[in-house]
């Protein structure tokens, strides 16, 4: 099975239990202004060589408000894994996969949604976001975690 599929492998390299074979780069944006935060975040992402992406959104929202964003935006290669249920800590998830290119203007909006929650913004929406790229046998991660900042795992396993 493939490593950007197995949540398993995603999960125990975005909480630090595998460190073995992983490079790891974290990035402080508490001190950016919310242009420039979005803006740095959507670079990085779009500087990483890719043959697949696989986006692994935790969301603590009514899927209708996700639904809602997903069908505004075009989005049709989604896959919904979970439901959260209204006053529960688990978050719903759902996927999007990607392969040899992405929609760049999704995915600056869903940054500029998930960096926008605990800012105040309007129509953002509370996300926690995770990019999983892979390429020929390297596997790069991405977590979006909050406002302040986000982590890169860089693996071969």
């Amino acid at each position: 099975m493939e490593k950007i599929f197995d949540d398993t492998f995603v999960s125990k390299v975005v909480r630090r239990k595998i460190r073995k074979n992983i490079v790891q780069a974290s990035f402080d944006l508490d001190w950016l202004s919310f242009d420039v935060k979005v803006n740095f975040a959507f670079n990085r992402l779009n500087e990483i060589p890719y043959t697949k992406v696989r986006i692994l959104i935790s969301f603590w929202e009514k899927f209708e408000n996700i639904q809602s964003f997903l069908q505004s935006s075009n989005c049709k290669n989604w896959k919904l894994l979970r439901e959260h249920k209204f006053g529960k800590k688990k978050p719903g998830q759902l996927e999007i996969y990607f392969e040899n290119c992405i929609d760049e203007k999704f995915i600056l909006s869903m940054i500029k949604k998930h960096y926008g929650y605990e800012l105040g913004k309007p129509e953002s929406l509370s996300l926690e976001l995770v990019f999983v790229f892979q390429n020929m046998d390297d596997i790069t991660i991405c977590h979006l975690y909050d406002d302040r900042g986000f982590n890169f795992f860089y693996a071969n396993p």
